[in-house]
């Protein structure tokens, strides 16, 4: 059995390239060691991975935890859930440290003042009521816990996108020449973007973390913005989904496209996409300290 999300954290994120997969999978084990190192975890804290998905991130910051320490991977989709689990089933480990719990970030069925530690990434891209998640984790927290969250700021990414289609400039040949048909693909591709990706930026999310009753919050933003190769093969170009909400490249130049236009812009990105691309993306991560009750 699988949902979107399963589907989409298994398959349709890496386009059935191994190499792309393997490449990717190395950028998100850096980005949890990053988040995992922000949250100063110690060996008898109760973790919390919050929309825990593939579980990668809770699992990296398992290493830390002693035998006292607690992993708690939540995810909304059952299905999601269902990789890690089978991580542990497949393996026959049998870790009394990590449970399973299918919730919504917005409305946590956890104890208040429960949680020492509070992970997660790429998650409040999802949420349309951002402020509840922020309520919700202070809520849980114990006093001097902390929680360190990362997402992509997908308005600041949007702008630095301008002209270019996935990271090639759409004013120059040989892209010039089918430009028409891309900002056609472009804007059925944007049709699938939820409002929820892109309504906030880094200074909206430290708005709420500050209305939710956090009084110690640091920030830190990261920009990249280089000219490198960015796809392991066509397959990885056309195949990807970027999120669990979107068809691929391919899918959408099917369903616009007539066979002849089809085949024309097809080998056209084939012949571009050997070339680097601009690659933009932007980031923030906030650590967020509960104070201790004076």
């Amino acid at each position: 059995m699988s949902d979107i999300w399963s589907d989409w954290l298994e398959k349709r994120r890496f386009g059935g390239d191994q190499s792309y997969k393997q490449m990717a999978l190395e950028h998100v084990k850096s980005i949890a060691l990053k988040i995992i190192d922000r949250a100063e975890i110690s060996e008898s804290n109760v973790v919390l991975d919050i929309g825990a998905g593939d579980g990668l991130l809770g699992l990296t910051a398992l290493e830390r935890l002693g035998r006292k320490g607690k992993l708690i991977l939540s995810d909304f989709s059952e299905h999601a859930l269902a990789i890690p689990k089978q991580i542990f089933e497949g393996s026959r480990i049998k870790d009394n440290r990590v449970s399973f719990l299918i919730d919504n970030a917005e409305n946590l069925s956890i104890s208040s003042n429960s949680i020492d530690r509070v992970l997660m990434r790429a998650v409040l891209l999802y949420i349309d009521k951002k402020q509840d998640v922020f309520n919700e984790i202070y809520r849980i927290l114990k006093p001097g816990g902390i929680a360190v969250l990362l997402d992509p700021i997908n308005q600041r990414n949007l702008e630095f996108g301008e002209n270019l289609f996935r990271g090639y400039p759409l004013d120059v040949e040989p892209l010039l020449t089918v430009k028409t048909l891309l900002l056609q693909i472009s804007k059925e591709l944007y049709n699938y973007i939820p409002k929820s990706f892109c309504d906030y930026t880094e200074h909206d999310l430290a708005h709420f973390c500050i209305q939710s009753g956090f009084k110690d919050l640091r920030l830190e933003y990261y920009l990249s913005y280089n000219n490198q190769s960015r796809y392991t093969s066509s397959k990885a170009f056309f195949d990807i989904a970027t999120n669990p909400l979107s068809p691929t490249l391919s899918e959408i130049m099917k369903k616009i496209l007539t066979p002849e236009d089809f085949e024309l812009t097809k080998s056209i990105l084939e012949e571009v996409i050997q070339k680097p691309a601009i690659r933009a993306s932007s980031e923030a991560l906030f650590v967020l300290r509960k104070h201790e009750v004076s």
